[in-house]
């Protein structure tokens, strides 16, 4: 494996499978464009992406479960030959359809209509709460996506948030044909929390998984994730990285140089580490786990440098990296580090 991808554990690897990525961008031909940041923008945006297509851009292979379209809700779906076939819907708060309204994205392994989740995950939120939140990009395969709403400023500065972020479908599990894995998450520190109404600080951002490093070991909780076992048993998990490569106020000292040193976000049993040896469900030491490891995946796509080389370029920056083209994510620091694969997301079978 190369340095991007080697990130040994406990487990026994089986075969490596990949995805193709699309990626969708508000400078598309054709593609649909947000204006005042309503809930019922970002549904027609997902919808055109997901299921539609757009100019020459073919959709990436999910399909509309329900829509109410008078209420601006809807159940998107991935497909079920490609990953679990589970489902997301989209709503307003308050079933609101305002100016740089907060939404919602609730997972669920189904949906038997429009309001009715079957065994329901954790919801996440997405605020595009300010006026410049106007250029978006989705990517996105057939069972999971990045959306993003964003300005074209520079990619990092010190306790800013200049784009809003989410993640929704299958996690690159450790698991082979793990059931469990859709989820939805914007941020590593809402503990599972329902109650918010806005995201407006940065405090929220799904950045603070790379600034922060161990969001698990504080407690937070953002995921709730099934057994892989499809029982209705479920563990709170969190994002973990290595290492926080820059995280000062002061100016970074940039490397000249691609290291080619890089490390996943994993996901991680909350106040557990990767080694723990106390017992699931079925009695078996939890880094040994075949249904609730302490290790569950990682997020798709995602490498962290541990050498930052940009600072002030505007968004967005795209770079190769291991033959493959990358997105250079939000960062709220000094520098940018973390970058997002444009071409394909891989997973274990």
């Amino acid at each position: 494996m190369s340095a991007g991808s080697n990130v040994g554990t406990a487990f026994a690897w089986g075969k490596i499978m990949g995805l193709p990525v699309t990626v969708y961008r508000w400078d598309d031909v054709g593609a649909p464009q947000l204006v005042d940041r309503k809930p019922s923008e970002i549904i027609n945006i997902l919808k055109k992406c997901l299921v539609d297509g757009y100019g020459n851009k073919q959709p990436a292979g999910w399909t509309v479960a329900f829509e109410n379209t008078s209420s601006d809700q809807i159940v998107f779906t991935n497909d079920p030959t490609k990953g679990t076939g589970n489902s997301v819907k989209l709503y307003g708060l308050n079933n609101s359809n305002a100016v740089n309204g907060m939404m919602y994205f609730a997972p669920a392994f189904a949906y038997s209509d429009i309001d009715t989740p079957i065994k329901k995950g954790y919801r996440a939120g997405f605020h595009p709460f300010n006026a410049t939140f106007n250029n978006w990009m989705v990517i996105a395969t057939s069972n999971a996506f990045y959306l993003i709403t964003s300005n074209l400023n520079a990619v990092s500065g010190y306790d800013t948030r200049n784009d809003v972020v989410i993640f929704v479908g299958d996690f690159n599990s450790v698991l082979p044909l793990d059931v469990g894995r859709f989820v939805a998450i914007s941020s590593p520190v809402t503990n599972g929390d329902e109650s918010l109404t806005s995201m407006t600080s940065w405090a929220y951002c799904l950045q603070r998984a790379w600034y922060d490093r161990s969001s698990t070991q504080a407690g937070y909780s953002p995921l709730k994730v099934y057994n892989a076992d499809n029982s209705d048993t479920y563990n709170e998990y969190g994002l973990v990285a290595a290492s926080a490569p820059t995280t000062g106020s002061s100016a970074p000292d940039l490397s000249t140089i691609k290291r080619g040193l890089y490390f996943p976000i994993y996901i991680q049993m909350k106040n557990k580490y990767i080694t723990d040896s106390s017992k699931d469900i079925n009695g078996v030491a939890l880094y040994n786990s075949t249904v609730s490891p302490s290790l569950r995946g990682f997020l798709n796509g995602l490498l962290v440098e541990l050498s930052p080389r940009y600072s002030s370029e505007n968004w967005p920056v795209f770079d190769s990296i291991n033959g493959k083209n990358h997105l250079l994510m939000r960062c709220m620091t000094t520098s940018a580090f973390v970058w997002l694969n444009c071409e394909e997301w891989w997973w274990w079978v």
